[in-house]
């Protein structure tokens, strides 16, 4: 019995050992900034890429994770890891924005958030993008044609788009009510064929 409550216990402390080692992570990126502006020399160009993408997909995994530091080793500051990620996001884009005398740096930022997000979303995390729910959307509707008989095609389908066409004309169809027609239509015809 205590073998199973020492579990939870054991994953807290994890997931704030893993967030302190992520500050930390993300203090050295930022003294290496810091000492690239004053000496003037980058000296490692894509670790700030590869700690925007850590960031990013370290976010986009557990959004919800608060992530605790103390600013001058006083104050503490919690965020949660998506504001972080949307923070460092907005300045990658800012710096894009200001800073056009360094391009190649702040581009490299900017992608290194975007393959984070990426990696983490290829990985099955995050919410769904518009297309994937767009392409959801188009295979339930291809699946709903064929899964009708073809009086509920009829009925469900082609019957509400020719009133409206006998009411108003051809010319009051959307594109999408004509391409819902041709598409009742062939599938109609291949029931047909096929019975």
């Amino acid at each position: 019995m205590t073998g199973i409550m020492k579990t939870p216990s054991k994953r807290i402390r994890k997931q704030r050992i893993d967030g302190l080692r992520f500050i930390r992570f993300l203090r050295h990126s930022l003294h290496h900034r810091i000492w690239e502006r004053v000496v003037g020399i980058s000296l490692m160009g894509g670790f700030i890429a590869t700690c925007a993408a850590v960031l990013v997909a370290y976010a986009t995994i557990l959004p919800e994770l608060e992530l605790t530091t103390r600013i001058f080793l006083v104050v503490p500051l919690r965020l949660k890891a998506k504001h972080l990620a949307y923070g460092a996001t907005a300045l990658a884009i800012v710096l894009l924005c200001i800073d056009r005398t360094r391009t190649v740096s702040h581009s490299a930022y900017l992608g290194g958030c975007a393959a984070g997000w990426l990696y983490a979303h290829l990985l099955g995390f995050g919410r769904t993008s518009f297309l994937q729910r767009h392409l959801q959307q188009r295979r339930a509707a291809a699946a709903r044609y064929e899964r009708l008989s073809i009086d509920e095609l009829m009925n469900e389908e082609i019957d509400p788009l020719l009133e409206k066409i006998s009411i108003y004309g051809l010319v009051s169809l959307t594109r999408k009510e004509r391409r819902n027609l041709c598409k009742a239509r062939e599938t109609i015809l291949q029931k047909t064929h096929a019975a």
